[in-house]
């Protein structure tokens, strides 16, 4: 009888869980009317401000506040490839919200 009781709570809850997963996909918006081509990927480049101005205050404080520690702590400054690491990570993420995989976001993700 307990088995039988999880099973159909398991049940309900994966029901449940389907139809608002399904009505969080349709709330995106429309489908871009072609699919992914190279030339799209390359060239849909878009310029948001709000982005290039996050991303350039991250990069300018990492910068500045690794500079403050390697004059604080000159016996152990901060690893190279750790600055290195953190600034691919900002190139990453203005690359997937300013490039033409932002148009496929809604439909691909």
């Amino acid at each position: 009888m307990r088995t039988l009781r999880l099973l159909a709570i398991g049940l309900l809850t994966g029901i449940c869980w389907t139809s608002v997963s399904a009505s969080l996909a349709l709330a995106h918006g429309a489908v871009p009317s072609e699919g992914p081509t190279v030339a799209n990927l390359a060239l849909g480049w878009t310029f948001e401000p709000a982005v290039v101005l996050v991303l350039l205050a991250a990069a300018i404080g990492w910068l500045r506040l690794v500079a403050r520690i390697d004059r604080a702590h000159p016996a152990n400054p901060v690893p190279r490839r750790r600055t290195v690491a953190f600034l691919a990570g900002l190139a990453a993420v203005a690359v997937s919200l300013m490039s033409g995989i932002n148009a496929y976001d809604t439909t691909l993700f």
